[in-house]
């Protein structure tokens, strides 16, 4: 998924998918984040620094929390980055803890995780960002056009409302879902008809219809695009 953090005076960068942020705290990312396309999991890790700190524990491991705070968040407030292969298999261990939680390894493998993260380029590789009135922006014509996907709302007509350009629109969709309009919504639209072929006893007609399509032929050919198979074969399959 897809989540947006604070950066400084009022700009938000976007964190997608094999994303990393470092925060020293001013940003206060655990209050300040929202998540475009409404779906979004990752890990959040929380080191206290200062009095009553785990320092020592953390040093004699030849971690330095400060040193970290200071060479990714010292200018900023909040550094952000993409995974390389070290820190991704990392987390992929740490994520699979969340099912039968392990305090001992989560312990380990977080401070293995401290220590790639000493190996990653001090230089922050967010260079795109977002007022919180643009991502506003996007997050409420997105739940508008999520609310009925019967209706066709083209992005000429999102930007009139808005009073911005379709362009600029265009844009920001694009940085903060990560994908232009048309494909984005066009991907909902084959969600929640799958959703309907599998919990309803719609007809296929009545489905292409609650999705934006008049014509049952061109909703079918635009399904199987995506599943790779038409909506009647798909409500066949075993569940």
């Amino acid at each position: 998924g897809r989540c947006d953090v604070t950066f400084s005076q009022n700009k938000y960068a976007i964190l997608s998918e094999g994303g990393l942020s470092i925060s020293n705290g001013s940003a206060a990312p655990a209050t300040d984040f929202h998540y475009p396309g409404s779906h979004y999991e990752g890990i959040q890790l929380f080191i206290k620094a200062g009095p009553q700190a785990p320092s020592d524990f953390l040093s004699s491991l030849g971690i330095s929390v400060s040193a970290l705070s200071d060479a990714f968040c010292a200018k900023t407030g909040l550094y952000l980055h993409t995974m390389n292969e070290e820190i991704k298999e990392l987390t992929r261990q740490i994520w699979a803890l969340k099912d039968a939680p392990d305090l001992g390894l989560f312990r380990y493998q977080t401070v293995r995780l401290l220590h790639a993260l000493g190996k990653l380029p001090r230089k922050s590789k967010a260079e795109t960002f977002y007022t919180r009135s643009q991502i506003a922006i996007v997050m409420e014509a997105e739940s508008l056009i999520l609310s009925d996907l019967s209706k066709r709302r083209t992005a000429k007509e999102l930007a009139g409302r808005y009073k911005i350009s379709e362009s600029s629109f265009k844009q920001y969709v694009k940085g903060i879902l990560g994908e232009n309009y048309l494909p984005y919504f066009r991907r909902k639209r084959m969600e929640l008809a799958a959703e309907l072929l599998k919990t309803t006893d719609l007809k296929i007609i009545d489905i292409a219809g609650k999705v934006g399509y008049e014509n049952q032929s061109k909703f079918s050919k635009a399904f199987a695009e995506k599943y790779g198979m038409t909506p009647l074969e798909f409500r066949r399959m075993p569940r």
